[in-house]
């Protein structure tokens, strides 16, 4: 009697249990459009999160990068340490072609005031408007008045990529790889490094130098005015 009772609890219990399955899987079949359209909707949460994730990530990325960066330019420039100088930046460029360039005003911006970054002179203010300025990039300045070791001479020009400097004596001391400043007795009171003697030509009554700044001028965009 007993195992006939056991016997028919356990066929109850399996009975249940088949029952259950069956209303599982037939939930399973009828719905099977909305749980799939769910686990779809769950995938692709999931794929646009990741890469709402990378995006931030890349984001980051070039954050750092760019301080980094910035941090090497402030690094470059301890040698105007005694200089006051302000950052600012490229507004835009006048043209293509042009060596003339507008940027944001910085307190105190005049006439005159010259612009570097970290590879050296980029140019000179030429006109201060209300909230930006003109600046004229190096590749057009002309008579510029600079110094290479005790000599003295004149920026008078810029061509395939190199400063023309003349006024130079045959008997003065330049090399090729000398490093060429302006001379502080011009318009320029402050002595910033141009670049380097790539070229000598000598004539008859001087020396012809050719220097090559590391500046791009092609590609500017933050500054520092010194003035």
């Amino acid at each position: 009697m007993e195992r006939s009772i056991i016997a028919s609890m356990t066929n109850s219990k399996l009975y249940f249990k088949t029952i259950i399955l069956f209303i599982v899987f037939l939930f399973i079949f009828i719905f099977r459009n909305n749980i799939f359209y769910l686990f779809s909707l769950i995938n692709t949460s999931v794929k646009k999160e990741n890469n709402n994730l990378v995006t931030e990530n890349s984001i980051l990325k070039e954050k750092c990068e760019y301080f980094e960066q910035e941090l090497k330019s402030i690094t470059n420039l301890k040698n105007y340490a005694n200089y006051d100088y302000s950052l600012t930046r490229m507004s835009y460029r006048l043209s293509y072609t042009s060596d003339e360039i507008r940027i944001f005003n910085t307190d105190n911006i005049k006439v005159n005031d010259i612009l570097i970054n970290e590879y050296g002179l980029v140019g000179l203010v030429k006109t201060v408007k209300d909230k930006v300025s003109d600046v004229l990039l190096l590749t057009g300045v002309k008579n510029l008045s600079v110094n290479i070791n005790s000599s003295y001479g004149t920026l008078s020009g810029y061509e395939s990529g190199y400063f023309i400097i003349k006024n130079i004596s045959n008997y003065d001391d330049v090399s090729i790889n000398d490093s060429v400043y302006t001379s502080t007795l011009g318009e320029v009171k402050e002595k910033i490094y141009i670049g380097k003697v790539a070229d000598i030509k000598i004539t008859d009554i001087e020396k012809i130098l050719y220097v090559k700044s590391d500046v791009d001028f092609n590609n500017i965009n933050y500054l520092y005015v010194v003035g």
